[in-house]
């Protein structure tokens, strides 16, 4: 076609019945999101020209998009929250520190519970010890990739207390959630995590892991604390709709980041109020939608 203008993708859930376009300008390929799942979907495309004169039909492409459950896993595990003990063994106190292996936690102490600015740090440990099992029994092969991020994991040590106060009280903290302690440790076991935040009404954020090896994220609830592999599509926008719907609640924006030495690194943004087309591009294609190359 002289003076080429652009091209226009048509689809529709019934073969020549089409009714959603997509003008893709001079892109030589598209992703058409939004596809229901479990049923077929028709494409074609057409060129235009300057003068707004289009070609004719080309030859129809049908795809049909895989139906998928929408949960994968959901359980607890055993310290999530992590959690603190204290024991006495031959006159010497001994503290236990239970929660995940790889997480880094601090233990705080204070003397004045009154005042929340008073907490101090009194360690800082890294869980490298998987803690036994109720059984006694060693821990088995982990049979999903909850299992593989979020081993429980047990440390003993003897507190040092300087002060002079006769009551001590103690807690443990993770400087970080969830999400980024699963990206850390995949990434040690040779998995494609990718970390997303997404933003809520009221200025809130929810940090969520995306593991492209399995086309899922892991969530874990604030509140309750129960674990959550979900399937979802790759985009950040399609994680975030997913999410939204899993957690009911409305997203306003979300962000792929990187985690290291403490500190966020904000890789792409996508609003939700913005067009899907301008979205950043990612890595791979997402499993609910196609790209349509023409």
């Amino acid at each position: 076609m002289n003076n080429l203008a652009g091209y226009r993708v048509y689809y529709g859930a019934g073969p020549g019945t089409y009714s959603s376009t997509v003008d893709v300008g001079l892109a030589r390929a598209t992703i058409v999101m939004d596809l229901n799942q479990g049923l077929p979907f028709f494409f074609t495309a057409t060129a235009y020209n300057s003068n707004g004169t289009e070609s004719a039909l080309a030859e129809e492409l049908s795809w049909t998009f895989p139906v998928v459950p929408p949960n994968l896993t959901q359980t607890s595990v055993g310290g999530i929250p992590p959690e603190l003990s204290l024991v006495m063994d031959k006159g010497v106190v001994m503290m236990g520190i239970r929660g995940t292996v790889g997480a880094d936690v601090l233990v705080q102490t204070s003397t004045n519970l009154a005042n929340p600015l008073d907490w101090k740090l009194l360690h800082n440990l890294l869980l490298t010890n998987i803690a036994p099992s109720p059984d006694g029994m060693p821990p088995g092969v982990p049979q999903n990739t909850l299992e593989a991020a979020f081993v429980p994991g047990l440390e003993w040590f003897s507190p040092v207390v300087t002060t002079s106060s006769p009551c001590h009280f103690f807690r443990v903290v993770m400087p970080y959630s969830y999400a980024i302690l699963a990206d850390l440790v995949l990434k040690s076991k040779g998995y494609q995590p990718r970390l997303i935040v997404v933003r809520l009404p009221g200025e809130s954020l929810h940090d969520i892991c995306y593991v492209s090896d399995d086309q899922a994220y892991i969530d874990c609830s604030e509140d309750r604390f129960v674990l959550a592999l979900n399937y979802s599509g790759a985009t950040i926008r399609e994680i975030a709709d997913d999410y939204s719907r899993y957690a009911s609640m409305n997203w306003t924006s979300a962000s792929e980041f990187t985690w290291a030495h403490g500190e966020r690194t904000i890789v792409s943004t996508v609003v939700k109020t913005d067009s899907p087309s301008s979205d950043p591009p990612q890595a791979s294609v997402p499993t609910s939608s196609i790209l349509v190359n023409f």
